[in-house]
């Protein structure tokens, strides 16, 4: 099927092909996108969703969607992969200015006001690893595990995940409040 005539499929909203083309041929550009840019999704198929949202939705302003205003002047594939590297790109810049400006509650500096320090002497490993794999997001227990129980620096961590050190700090706020909603789940218990 030519590139024309599956964009006029998926516009038609023909679910077959929306499937295959999203779920199956894009799989893996969307998963290498999933794993190497800073999302707030838990899984590579909610990234998915919040991408075809993202390129299917109308705008408000003209009416049209993002794929609408697709001229064939690449493969279609490519533009949806420009299209997804630029979405990421515009939420880590905001989140990195956000960083900037509140810098003082980042909790590289300070501890933040809603959690809590992890204490392993207060409950033993076994357990928090327990915890850490209840975990949905993988790159988020990963991250745990390595500062936390292998008490590796930042920079390691950052390297290891293939991360910039400020998406390693977003991320381990992220996590960190992940783990602490497990950890408070088990507490309750």
């Amino acid at each position: 099927m030519s590139d024309k005539d599956l964009v006029k499929e998926l516009l038609a909203g023909n679910e077959e092909e929306t499937k295959k083309f999203f779920y199956h041929q894009c799989y893996p550009l969307f998963k290498s996108i999933y794993d190497h840019y800073c999302t707030d999704c838990t899984s590579c198929i909610e990234f998915i969703n919040e991408m075809y949202v993202y390129i299917m939705a109308k705008s408000k302003t003209t009416g049209k969607s993002k794929l609408e205003g697709f001229n064939f002047e690449s493969s279609l594939f490519y533009w949806v992969k420009v299209v997804c590297i630029y979405y990421c790109y515009a939420k880590f810049s905001k989140v990195t200015k956000r960083n900037d400006i509140q810098s003082e509650i980042l909790d590289r500096k300070c501890q933040a006001s809603d959690s809590y320090n992890i204490d392993l002497s207060q409950l033993a490993r076994n357990d928090i690893e327990a915890i850490i794999n209840m975990m949905p997001n993988r790159r988020y227990q990963k991250l745990i595990k390595m500062k936390y129980l292998d008490d590796r620096e930042p920079e390691e961590v950052a390297d290891e995940l293939c991360v910039s050190i400020d998406n390693y700090y977003n991320m381990h706020m992220r996590a960190r409040k992940q783990f602490l909603a497990y950890y408070n789940l088990e507490d309750k218990r």
